[in-house]
């Protein structure tokens, strides 16, 4: 999702490399008519560095048109167009990144999911954002800091999804474990992957560093415990999940794969193929 903040600074650069093409036309037309009526240049070192300096600033400014451009589509592939134009023209890395970003998105939303993969890897890459991400937990990135967005573990959030729906059990980890700074999106990997064991200790982790915790988390851990044969505990979190969402309860104590088949329905709406 691009922030307001984003489209408020494409906008203005937008509209300042509009007014530099108006200027720069202007400025031309002064020149070719000083030179037909009087054969020459008034102030011609001015006039010719202003119109090269504006001439700059258009050019320069391409990537960004076709950035706000993009963001101003309703159509898909049109959006897809103008911003790939912009991630080739672009010289200012963060230019690439929210270009990178728009695709994400627009292949996230047309469900082509080894795209939107792909091009959510170039999007955090693009970013320059710190990639070892074993040590966010305890120290994550400040807003800015090593040129990351301030938004670090959002950028996460998408390929964490797309992974998990497409069972890639490596990279569900790699990006879940950032996504949400929770554990609840890692143990899910687990699950779907029959890694109960895993699961359980990614969820403990979970109830040990969170205190809200909610009733999918006791119901998710619930369905581990009856994966592993531990009915007892099981049954407790059960009826503690139950307090707040007995459905959800219901849903799950039907069906032992609940999770499992979820993520298999949702994988036959995208392409993952290579």
């Amino acid at each position: 999702m691009i922030g307001t903040g984003t489209l408020y600074f494409l906008s203005t650069l937008f509209f300042i490399s509009i007014l530099s093409a108006v200027c720069l036309v202007i400025l031309a037309l002064a020149l070719i008519i000083d030179v037909l009526r009087k054969k020459e240049i008034k102030n011609k070192k001015l006039k010719i560095s202003t119109l090269v300096v504006l001439s700059l600033i258009v050019c320069l400014a391409l990537p960004h048109w076709c950035l706000y451009l993009a963001l101003m589509q309703d159509d898909l592939n049109n959006t897809e167009k103008f911003a790939k134009i912009a991630i080739k023209t672009a010289i200012d890395p963060k230019v690439r990144c929210i270009g990178y970003e728009m695709l994400e998105n627009v292949y996230k939303d047309d469900y082509r999911g080894q795209a939107a993969i792909e091009a959510g890897e170039k999007f955090i890459s693009s970013c320059r954002c710190n990639t070892d991400v074993s040590k966010w937990r305890v120290n994550p990135p400040q807003p800015g800091e090593a040129g990351c967005a301030s938004h670090t573990y959002s950028m996460y959030n998408s390929l964490c999804m797309l992974y998990t729906i497409k069972g890639d059990l490596v990279n569900g980890i790699r990006t879940c474990g950032v996504a949400d700074n929770t554990h609840v999106s890692v143990a899910t990997n687990y699950i779907i992957n029959d890694e109960y064991d895993l699961a359980l200790e990614a969820m403990n982790k979970e109830f040990e560093d969170n205190k809200k915790v909610n009733s999918l988390m006791y119901a998710t851990r619930a369905l581990i415990y009856e994966h592993l044969g531990q009915q007892a505990k099981a049954e407790s979190d059960y009826n503690a999940a139950r307090e707040t969402a007995p459905l959800l309860v219901e849903k799950i104590r039907a069906d032992k794969d609940y999770f499992k088949n979820n993520y298999a329905k949702i994988k036959t709406l995208y392409d993952f193929s290579e």
